[in-house]
């Protein structure tokens, strides 16, 4: 017996004969073809094919020309790894380059170069490396009189094609007749290649792509090693190839978008702005022109070269917007065209202008609340007015607010009014998970004649790593046979983030524990599959217990747990076939002794055993056939042919481990409410077991010392109680690790989810002591100006009250403040609803009292009761009944009043006391 190695013996092949131990030896017929394949690993390291490389580097030389090709092969298969390159020791300055992957050392830098150069150059399979050293020497060439025809040479190629081209033929002077002069590209690449005795430079038929690279500059040698002259014959020359320009690139223009603002007091000509495309073609093929497509060229016009957009005639009384759509064309043979969207506004001379046509801005989710982002929004009045600037789309969750940075310092200087930027301020926490990107458009209002302009603002969120991963299931239940082999895939679990690139990449492991799961499993970090490492015992342990954490690559990484509880199954000792006794009779007539024959004539229905007739050896067919009965009875027979005999065997079934409890679920989920005293029920949980007797009794556990402290379990009925009051604000789920166990050792798990119900027993806080605020004096009805809040440790049905206050800057001050009421809704609550929520109605100054105004209908079918807040309390002005008629309460006065806002309340009877108003 030896190891086995991959790189002497990859497979083996062998036959195999089956024989039995009887005499004589009885060998099978045929034979079984057995073929092993080694697998590879990485145990060798890469080797050079010489320890030591010697090269001459002639001068003149050039850039990039090759100086050597240095070359290693792995022993290994080439799954262990892709070999690479490095120089490690005697290039400091840099005079060389080595190619990670081919090993060609080309010349960095051609000038002052020594004389001598001593290289260490390292192969590596990314585990195992090997060192060799290369010596170049550096040497000026003879003027051997060996000279090339030009002293340059110059070739063209059109670019995209793949058919392979004739570049130019090189031609030296001063050889001698039948002299042998070979041709080689110093600086060698997969594009072009050289005739080694003609000359000719031929493309290899890869595309060559003019924007990417125009030009190339080929260094090529004619070497001559003509006997008796000691050096060769050597002369160069540079070959400059040019690739020629094909029309495959279109127009691209660039400074996107494009918004264009026109005064309606603009002349004709004017330019409002100018597009501009570049094309990466060249010559005709990149020269642009522009070309107005669509969108009323009555009133505007484009440059033809320039782009500048320019107004036709005066837009007095014309429509406030535009959209020009604008085509870039080439001026190749066959033109290419791109098209882009012009945003033309009209503005009159009160309308506020901003300085900018659009914003964009990019910040972190998690960015600070109350903190004002960088970008700053800014308008200008052309009559010097006050502006008002807000949020007006985009905002739907009042995330964001927009805030004026007022001056720091005022001055009597008489100038025109200052127009204070504004800012936007992240007032509510911002999810990339839920929206990556706002699409604000901001208005700024002229104060007086209520004109406005609208400018587009786009904020997208960066992701951080906020989300930790998540896995499919809470808990893993699994069943393997203490048969199964080491390298058996146990399970596979899986994970996912929210979270986007390096944030949502997930890495398994095993947690480590006091149990040294780690010993007998390994957890595929990328795939999360568990294997086991060694086989299991169940003798030793019959239950296996260990956490799986997922790891995202976030900075910091975040993760989570799940829990994998193993059950053994244990081998069957009780096997088909299995000798169960032998039923032995005899009789006085010798001649008859050996024709005895034995059956079994009742008690087998279920063929649960077979006999043999001639020996009377009773085996074991089917053992599932016992069912639950330990005992069974046999009537066997004994017959010679024409006497018969009869006897009863009694078969008992003794009791053996064979079967794991099993819940019928793996969760359950439950609920209590909080407050309460120990010994409130949870639950009851019940497994089954199909063994019989000691190994068909189960036990019931709590696999968890920390939630032992709050909960207990009867280990004989699996009732689950509380030892302590539970607090909904401290805790609001517990999960409870339940294990049963039989006789034997074996078990399952039952994971109970204990949800604590809430009870109000806590009140409501708001997040600040004291809210302030300031809003101009001409906000129109609506228009939200601040937000209060306040929260609640309970979850629901709890009631906010507080008080809002409006005060005006009147001297002395006065204020008034009025009460609000939030009610916090379950989920399976819903509020009454009216039929409608508004409307308008038209009475007569001289209608009698109890003129009844409109009735209000509900769509729910509950039970309300109705209550006018609009109006005075000591002398209401309108009535409203049981049915939710209103009426009219008292005269009307025309003079006092002209019209009347009437608000109705409506609250749901009984509780929970849910409203609605209209």
């Amino acid at each position: 017996m030896r190891l086995l190695d991959h790189e002497t013996y990859s497979s083996f092949t062998f036959h195999v004969q089956i024989s039995d131990m009887g005499n004589p030896r009885l060998s099978s017929e045929t034979t079984a073809r057995v073929d092993i394949t080694v697998t590879d690993v990485n145990d060798c390291a890469p080797v050079f094919s010489s320890p030591i490389y010697n090269v001459t580097l002639l001068l003149p030389s050039y850039k990039n020309v090759a100086v050597i090709q240095v070359n290693a092969t792995d022993p290994d298969s080439a799954e262990s790894g892709e070999l690479r390159y490095d120089i490690i020791e005697g290039n400091k300055q840099k005079i060389f380059d080595i190619d990670l992957r081919t090993g060609l050392i080309t010349l960095l830098e051609p000038d002052n170069l020594k004389s001598f150069y001593r290289l260490q150059v390292r192969v590596s399979d990314g585990q195992f490396s090997s060192v060799a050293k290369v010596y170049i020497r550096v040497d000026e060439s003879d003027n051997s009189g060996l000279v090339f025809q030009k002293a340059f040479y110059e070739g063209s190629i059109v670019e995209n094609t793949t058919k392979i081209t004739h570049v130019c033929v090189v031609n030296v002077l001063g050889s001698a007749l039948n002299e042998h002069i070979e041709f080689r590209i110093l600086n060698p690449t997969d594009l072009f290649t050289i005739g080694l005795t003609s000359g000719v430079i031929k493309t290899t038929g890869r595309k060559f792509d003019r924007e990417v690279q125009d030009k190339y500059e080929l260094i090529i040698e004619a070497r001559s090693n003509m006997p008796p002259r000691d050096r060769p014959r050597v002369a160069h020359v540079i070959v400059n190839v040019t690739v020629l320009d094909i029309n495959d690139n279109c127009p691209m223009f660039v400074n996107l978008p494009y918004y264009a603002v026109v005064s309606v007091d603009d002349e004709r000509g004017s330019i409002i702005t100018k597009v501009h495309a570049i094309d990466l073609d060249s010559a005709e093929n990149g020269e642009v022109r522009y070309e107005l497509i669509r969108g009323h060229g009555e009133l505007f016009k484009v440059q033809r070269e320039s782009g500048d957009i320019e107004i036709k005639q005066n837009l007095e009384g014309h429509n406030k917007e535009y959209e020009l759509l604008i085509a870039a064309y080439d001026k190749g043979i066959t033109p290419c065209r791109t098209d882009v969207t012009v945003h033309v506004k009209v503005i009159d001379r009160s309308m506020p202008v901003f300085k900018k046509q659009f914003y964009s801005e990019t910040v972190p989710e998690n960015v600070e609340l109350h903190s004002p982002l960088s970008i700053s929004i800014e308008a200008e009045s052309p009559l010097s007015r006050k502006l008002i600037y807000s949020i007006v789309k985009g905002n739907e969750l009042e995330e964001l607010r927009l805030i004026l940075i007022q001056p720091q310092t005022v001055t009597v200087v008489p100038k025109p009014l200052f127009h204070p930027p504004g800012v936007i301020s992240v007032v509510d926490e911002l999810d990339y998970e839920q929206q990556s990107q706002y699409e604000l458009l901001i208005r700024a209002t002229d104060s007086v004649s209520g004109v406005y302009a609208e400018v587009p603002v786009s904020i997208v969120l960066q992701d951080v790593n906020d989300c930790p991963p998540e896995f499919t299931q809470e808990s893993y239940n699994v069943f393997i046979s203490e048969a199964a082999q080491f390298g058996t895939a146990v399970l596979t679990v899986k994970a996912y983030d929210n979270d986007t690139g390096t944030n949502q990449k997930i890495i398994y492991s095993i947690q480590k524990d006091n149990n040294n799961a780690t010993e007998y499993f390994y957890i595929d970090e990328n795939e999360g599959t568990v294997y086991l490492k060694q086989s299991l015992d169940h003798e030793e342990a019959s239950s296996h217990h260990f956490i799986i954490v997922a790891t995202d690559q976030g900075v910091p990484s975040l993760s989570t747990t799940t829990h994998v509880w193993l059950s053994g199954e244990h081998i069957n000792d009780a096997k088909r076939d299995q000798f169960v006794t032998i039923v032995k009779a005899s009789d006085l007539d010798e001649v008859d002794q050996s024709n005895l024959r034995y059956t079994i004539v009742a008690g087998n229905e279920q063929q649960t055993f077979s006999m043999d007739s001639h020996t009377g050896i009773i085996t074991l067919t089917n053992l599932a056939n016992f069912g639950t009965q330990p005992l069974m009875l046999l009537n066997v027979s004994v017959s010679d042919g024409v006497y018969t005999s009869f006897a009863r065997l009694k078969v008992e079934l003794l009791a053996a481990n064979l079967h794991s409890p099993h819940f019928q679920d793996i969760i359950r989920d439950v609920q209590v409410p909080e407050n309460r005293p120990p010994g409130l029920p949870v639950a009851t949980v019940n497994a089954t077991d199909e063994d019989m007797g000691e190994f068909g009794t189960i036990t019931y556990s709590i696999h968890s010392d920390m939630l032992n402290e709050v909960f207990s379990i009867d280990k004989h009925t699996g009732k689950i109680t509380t030892k302590a009051r539970l607090d909904r604000e401290k805790k609001r789920m517990y999960e409870i690790p339940v294990m049963a166990t039989d006789g034997g050792g074996l078990s399952d798990f039952l994971v109970v989810r204990v949800r604590v119900l809430d009870e109000n027993d806590n009140s409501p806080k708001f997040l600040l002591r004291e809210y302030k605020v300031s809003i101009f004096s001409n906000l129109t009805t609506g228009t939200s100006f601040a937000k209060i809040k306040a929260i609640d440790a309970d979850e629901v049905g709890e009631v906010f009250q507080f008080f809002v206050r409006a005060t005006d800057k009147g001297r002395p001050e006065k204020h008034s403040d009025v009460p609000v009421n939030i009610l916090i809704m379950g989920p399976s609550d819903y509020p009454p609803i009216f039929e409608r929520k508004d409307g308008k109605f038209f009475l007569s100054e001289n209608s009698p009292t109890g003129t009844i105004i409109t009735r209000l209908k509900i769509i729910s079918n509950i039970s309300v009761n109705f209550q006018i807040i609009s109006d005075a309390r000591d002398n209401p002005q309108f009535a409203i009944d049981s049915q939710g008629q209103i009426s009219l309460a008292r005269p009307l006065n025309f003079e006092a009043q002209s019209s009347h806002l009437i608000g109705v309340w409506q609250k749901q009877t009984p509780a929970p006391p849910l409203s609605s108003s209209s």
